[in-house]
C-alpha cells in the first residue's frame, strides 16, 4: 500500500527523526530527477546509496544500502526529511 511523503514521515517514531537529524547536514539542497530517479546531494562520503521508489505523490518502496537490516533506517528517514523540506522550500 503506497503512502504519501507526509503520511509516511508522520508514522516515524521520534527516535528515528532523533537519529535521523545528524545526517541532514551532509545532505545538500540540491534534488533532481535523472531518468525517473530522484537525487538527493550528499555532501559526506561515503554516505549509503538511498532509493525511494516514488509514483507522482506516493511512497511506493524504499531502500538503503547501509548494513541496518531494518525496513526503515535513518539514512531514509534523514533524505525523506530533506525531501520534504525541498518540496516546501520550492512552494
Amino acid at each position: 500500500m503506497a503512502v504519501t511523503l507526509a503520511q509516511f514521515l508522520e508514522k516515524i517514531h521520534p527516535s528515528w527523526l532523533a537519529l535521523a537529524q545528524p545526517f541532514l547536514a551532509h545532505l545538500g539542497p540540491r534534488v533532481w530527477l535523472d531518468d525517473g530517479v530522484l537525487q538527493q546531494e550528499v555532501l559526506l562520503h561515503p554516505f549509503p546509496e538511498v532509493q525511494l521508489n516514488l509514483f507522482g505523490h506516493e511512497l511506493e518502496g524504499m531502500s538503503c544500502t547501509c548494513e541496518n537490516q531494518d525496513p526503515v533506517c535513518e539514512h531514509i528517514v534523514a533524505v525523506c526529511l530533506a525531501l520534504r523540506d525541498s518540496a516546501e522550500e520550492a512552494l
